[in-house]
Parts: C-alpha cells; sequence; structure tokens
C-alpha cells in the first residue's frame, strides 16, 4: 500500500542527503520533469536550480538540516526539454533512513498557478474561469473574517454553496478547533504585515469530517493603507499528508527492527529479551504499551502476560484474553495465536470483537492494537501485541516490518540458550576429566533440574513450557543441554537418570 501510495502520488517525492546529492526520487520525477529516475539520482540537486535560486535554496536546505520545522520552497527547475518550470516544494528534515540523514522535499510543478496569480494581477474579470475551476482554492475574507468570496473548487471541498459562505460565515468558523486560536491570532497579523504564509490547518466540510489544507494569503489595501480583504490560496494537502505519515511510520519499525535485532544478540535470558523489545517497541517506537502474552494449556486456554511496556493502567493485567473460540477469545492477541496470523484492531470503538475489553482499553488510552504470533517448530506459543493511542495507527508496510520483528523474536527465544549452552559446553570439554566422584546433579542450575523432572515424568514441551512460564523451544533447549552436560543420548536414558538420581520415583 505505500509503495503504490509514494508511486501513484502526482507531486515528486525527493530524498537528497547531507551532501545535496539526491538519493531517492518517485516515479512523477518523469512526469514532473521529463528525466527518468536514473537521469537525477546521484547528482546535486543544485545543478538542477535556476542560477537564481541557488543560494537561498542553498540556505532553505542548511537550515532545514538541524530544524524540525517544515518549509515551503519556490524555485525554478530546468526541465529535460529546456523549459523552466516552478516547482513548489514542502520539504522537512529526515533521519535514520538507510541513505543517510538529509532532507525529504515533496514538489508539485506550479508553473501554471504562478502564471494564474500573475494573469489575476493583470485583470481579475478575464480570469474568472481560470479562478474558478482552478485545482486549488481560492477564497477573500474581509477584515471581519467573513467570506467575501470563494471559488468553485475550494466550494466542493468544504460541500458547500456559496450561498452559504459568501456574506454570512467566517472563515475561522470551518477551522478545526484545536487552530482555530492560532487562525485568528495569524489573520490579525495578515491585516498587520500584509502577508500569511505556509499555514497548515485541518478544515471542516460539511459532513463533519475535516482534511489539512496548506493556506497563503497576501493582503489587499486601500489607497490608503487600510485592510480591505484578503487573497488566499487553499492547497489540499491529504495526499502529501498521508505520504509523510506512512513513510514516518515505516522508519520507524525500521528503527525498531534494526535495534532489536542488536538486543536479541545480547540478551542473556528469555525474560530480559521479551521485556528489552517490549521496552524498545514503547520507548523507541512511540507506541502507548507493548505486552507479550504466553498461551495457557489450561481449561480456559488463556493467554498470560509475560512481559510490557508502557503505562496501561492496569488494562491488560485485568483483560483476562483466552485464544479458545470463544468470546473472550475473538480479540487480536487470542485471534493470532489461534489462527497463527497477523490480527490488527483498527479502531476499538468500530470493532465489535472488542467489547469485552472497550472500556479498559479506552480507558487506559488505546484506540488500536495490532498482535503478531509468535512460533516454534512446535506451532505458535504466543502474542507479541502492540497499542497505539489512535485509530488507523498501523500501515501496512509497517505491519510488514513488526511482523519480521515477531519472527527474529520467536527465533531468538529458542535459540539464545542453545547459544549459550554451547559456549559452556565447549568450556566444560576443555576443562577434561572430572573427578569420578562428581556428583552430576551438581552441575545442574535449578531450573534445569525442573525441565529434568517434568522431562521424566512424560510431560510434553508444551505442557512444560506451560507449567514453568517458559516458551516451548527453551525446554527443547534446555532439554539437548541435559542430555550434553549428562553424556545421555535419549529421552529414555534421562527418564533412567532421574529414577536413579531420586529426582522421580519408578
Amino acid at each position: 500500500m505505500l509503495q503504490a501510495l509514494i508511486e501513484g502520488a502526482p507531486d515528486l517525492l525527493t530524498l537528497i542527503d547531507r551532501d545535496r546529492v539526491v538519493r531517492y526520487v518517485s516515479p512523477a520525477v518523469t512526469q514532473v520533469t521529463g528525466y527518468e529516475s536514473g537521469e537525477v539520482l546521484g547528482r546535486p540537486f543544485l545543478d538542477l536550480l535556476h542560477p537564481d535560486d541557488v543560494d537561498s535554496a542553498q540556505k532553505a536546505f542548511n537550515e532545514l538540516l538541524t530544524s524540525r520545522d517544515v518549509r515551503m520552497v519556490r524555485t525554478c527547475f530546468h526541465r529535460k526539454d529546456g523549459r523552466w518550470i516552478t516547482l513548489e516544494s514542502l520539504a522537512r528534515a529526515a533521519q535514520g533512513f538507510p541513505a543517510g540523514d538529509g532532507v525529504l522535499v515533496s514538489s508539485r510543478d506550479v508553473t501554471q498557478h504562478v502564471e494564474l496569480e500573475a494573469t489575476l494581477r493583470k485583470s481579475e474579470q478575464e480570469s474568472a474561469e481560470l479562478f474558478e475551476g482552478a485545482p486549488c482554492g481560492y477564497h477573500s475574507l474581509d477584515g471581519a473574517g467573513t467570506f467575501r468570496r470563494v471559488n468553485r473548487t475550494e466550494l466542493r471541498w468544504l460541500q458547500r454553496t456559496r450561498e452559504e459562505l459568501v456574506g454570512r460565515k467566517a472563515f475561522v468558523d470551518l477551522v478545526v478547533h484545536p487552530s482555530r486560536g492560532s487562525f485568528a491570532e495569524r489573520f490579525a497579523q495578515l491585516k498587520q504585515e500584509g502577508a500569511l504564509r505556509d499555514a497548515e490547518l485541518d478544515v471542516l466540510r460539511k459532513d463533519g469530517t475535516s482534511f489539512p489544507v496548506l493556506l497563503q494569503s497576501v493582503a489587499v489595501r486601500s489607497p490608503d493603507g487600510e485592510f480591505v480583504a484578503s487573497r488566499t490560496t487553499l492547497y489540499d494537502i491529504t495526499e502529501r499528508k498521508t505520504a509523510e505519515s506512512a513513510l514516518r511510520n515505516v522508519n520507524r519499525a525500521l528503527l525498531i527492527l534494526n535495534e532489536a535485532r542488536r538486543h536479541i544478540i545480547h540478551a542473556r535470558t528469555e525474560s530480559e529479551l521479551l521485556a528489552e523489545i517490549c521496552r524498545l517497541v514503547v520507548e523507541g517506537g512511540g507506541y502507548l504499551v507493548a505486552a507479550v502474552f504466553f498461551a495457557q494449556k489450561d481449561a480456559g486456554s488463556t493467554m498470560r502476560l509475560v512481559a510490557k511496556a508502557g503505562d496501561d493502567r492496569g488494562y491488560l493485567q485485568g483483560a483476562r484474553i483466552s485464544w479458545a473460540d470463544e468470546e473472550r477469545g475473538q480479540g487480536p492477541a487470542g485471534r493470532a495465536v489461534r489462527l497463527g496470523t497477523l490480527q490488527v484492531s483498527r479502531d476499538f470503538l468500530a470493532d465489535v470483537t472488542m467489547a469485552p475489553w472497550r472500556d479498559l482499553a479506552l480507558s487506559a488510552g488505546a484506540r488500536s492494537s495490532a498482535s503478531l504470533p509468535l512460533r516454534d517448530l512446535s506451532g505458535v506459543f504466543g502474542a507479541l501485541s502492540i497499542f497505539a493511542r489512535e485509530a488507523d495507527a498501523f500501515e501496512v508496510g509497517e505491519l510488514g516490518l513488526l511482523n519480521n520483528l515477531a519472527d527474529e523474536v520467536s527465533f531468538a527465544i529458542g535459540s539464545l540458550l542453545a547459544e549459550r549452552f554451547a559456549a559452556e559446553h565447549k568450556a566444560l570439554k576443555q576443562l577434561g576429566g572430572q573427578d569420578p566422584t562428581h556428583d552430576p546433579l551438581s552441575s545442574l542450575s535449578a531450573r534445569e533440574r525442573q525441565v529434568l523432572k517434568e522431562v521424566a515424568q512424560g510431560h510434553s514441551s508444551k505442557e512444560i513450557a506451560a507449567k514453568l512460564g517458559i516458551a516451548p523451544a527453551s525446554v527443547d533447549t534446555y532439554r539437548s543441554r541435559l542430555m550434553l552436560k549428562l553424556k545421555i543420548r535419549g529421552v529414555s536414558e534421562l527418564v533412567r537418570f532421574a529414577i536413579r538420581a531420586g529426582i522421580v520415583m519408578a
């Protein structure tokens, strides 16, 4: 979905590294500039700009590298066919990408818009149809902020008629509440200073939904300098915001996955690994809560919480989650274990399967979640669940990377003890022969003795895992380790050893 969104976007997305070299361009590069991507990649972006714009573009680039701001820049760009076009670009710092830090730029060809503005200055009457049918919104406000004029494009966006707005409604009334105060202040600034640039707002449609716009305004004054009206251009930046959000989410998941791999390498125990992964997802990824559940083989097929990070306000302890095919097993975590596939609840308010936990989850600040199965050779033994504050918080590309994280955690649970035990076994062999009076049991840890007793009593890996609160893969690792330490080749010999040692009765 993310790839299709980027490839199908009409705006040109460009990633420029710190050396001012183009490292990525979206497929729109051909439509916008006439160049194929291979002709642009690896080139300094300043080489493609008009000489008059190089200094200002370089200054803006340097400022963006050390800022979190979003900047709008207009530059003249040299098309492959020799024509000069005007690109209007939104740019911001891009950190943590595989290509390195730099600046992410979203550009569109506004040559026609620039020409339209010039035409409007010459003759408003001649450009009336262009004004009405322009791909961007136009409106004019009086000194009180009430609509004086608005074009068809903006009316269509707002789902309004001209009669509803002109002379009747103030633009600030269509601004989403959190931004109304800010817009009022900036409108006062427009009347005082004569221009308002790069204002991002969410505005309301008639049906109550909202969409993001970028607003540019200039003041129209009387001969004596009094403010008469504003002349404003609006751009619907929904696609741009969606693309930026998707890129941020995928980048966030990449950073989590890369950091998790480092912790997997250095983890010493299963509990330490799971706690660290949950902490990383919350602190490094910005999610609300992350938790790991193990599936229990008890009468209720319950899910036992074994690791957690983030403030869930007691939600998970009281959730009573099951992986059985019944009401409390229909949530994302239960389905992930039962079906063995990624499960997402995009909005707890609308998801009927979340009914048993909805009030608890909402009181904890959670609005959506993704649950990823943890599996070993014996099947699914648990789930990694991630909770977000927002609805629809998980992008397709992001979920793919989080699924990779769950797979690597699953593998690590089964292998981290084996790797450590292999090193210990090598050290034991290097010690040579031991005292014949040495008690074999003295070399076993408390956990190894527990596993030996359960194996000798004929319990399966899943049954032992459920009883001891560890993963089935860890049980298999302990069994292999017991055979190495005790120089025993099979489970039947382990049973005989346990009986001889008095660990179990014959």
